[in-house]
């Protein structure tokens, strides 16, 4: 509805055409309403959220997958992501690939390499990658960083929710300088750092969350029982438009040549779709 209200804002003459499906309406309010995040899951992900902040630091991290576990569809991921925001318990980050695979490059024994990386890039390296490669067991042609664990040591440990993202830098730096080599072959799911913005009672947290859930369902239904009115009811599609929409001077303005479902002929309307 407010995407037709845009049509002739700069006062030029415009088309706009509205299509409306009671199909679309009843499957739109099927997944309204299963979007709520109840009570019971607000508390469990803000626990988890609190509970795995890395040790030290303020980071936790979060698959989409993880979510099935309290019930709630992946795709809902942002809306989860938006209430742990509005309650004050963490702020998300970029996702990233939680795990990497790489082997050997041409340069990694060469020491006059190392010295010239960026101190993350030396730090993943030396700390991280190095102890890997050189465990005294059958020779290992490949080896996994897992960036959660990473995280939790310096330099990345003091970067909160940007933390993963600057491992991955790092690894481009140690790509570029040759000292490893990145298994593209391989797949990994993402994760989603969170950092904790502060002490909270989970709670009235999770109390919180679940009433902003409900809110926000009953405001979006309410604005979809609105459209399936407003679709529904007898008069011109277009004159109603203006007046919800339009200027002062176009309110009540009788449209010539009206192309609307209500003002086209039933022959017409047998041509092709109106609005």
């Amino acid at each position: 509805m407010q995407q037709i209200g845009r049509a002739g804002r700069d006062g030029e003459e415009a088309l706009c055409i509205s299509f409306f499906n009671e199909a679309d309406n009843l499957q739109v309010r099927r997944l309204i309403e299963g979007s709520v995040i109840p009570m019971d899951a607000a508390w469990d992900i803000i626990n988890r959220a609190v509970e795995s902040s890395s040790p030290g630091g303020r980071t936790s991290f979060l698959r989409r997958a993880e979510l099935s576990e309290f019930d709630i569809h992946p795709r809902q991921t942002d809306v989860v992501l938006a209430l742990l925001c509005l309650v004050g318990v963490a702020l998300a980050g970029k996702p990233a690939p939680d795990r990497f695979c790489v082997s050997l490059g041409t340069t990694s024994g060469d020491a006059g390499v190392v010295q010239g990386l960026s101190v993350p890039a030396r730090a993943l390296w030396l700390q991280h990658l190095c102890p890997l490669f050189e465990e005294p067991r059958t020779p290992r042609r490949k080896v996994f960083g897992d960036v959660r664990v990473i995280c939790r040591s310096a330099p990345f440990l003091g970067l909160d929710a940007v933390g993963t993202v600057a491992v991955h830098v790092a690894l481009q730096n140690l790509t570029s300088a040759g000292l490893v080599v990145v298994d593209n072959t391989e797949r990994f799911p993402s994760v989603i750092p969170l950092t904790r913005m502060g002490d909270c009672d989970v709670g009235r947290a999770a109390t919180r969350a679940a009433r902003i859930s409900r809110d926000d369902v009953t405001n979006k239904l309410a604005t979809l029982d609105a459209a399936d009115m407003f679709f529904n009811r007898e008069g011109c599609v277009q004159m109603r438009l203006c007046a919800l929409f339009g200027s002062p001077g176009e309110q009540g303005l009788a449209l010539d040549d009206c192309q609307c479902s209500h003002c086209l002929s039933d022959e017409a309307l047998l041509r092709g779709p109106r609005p």
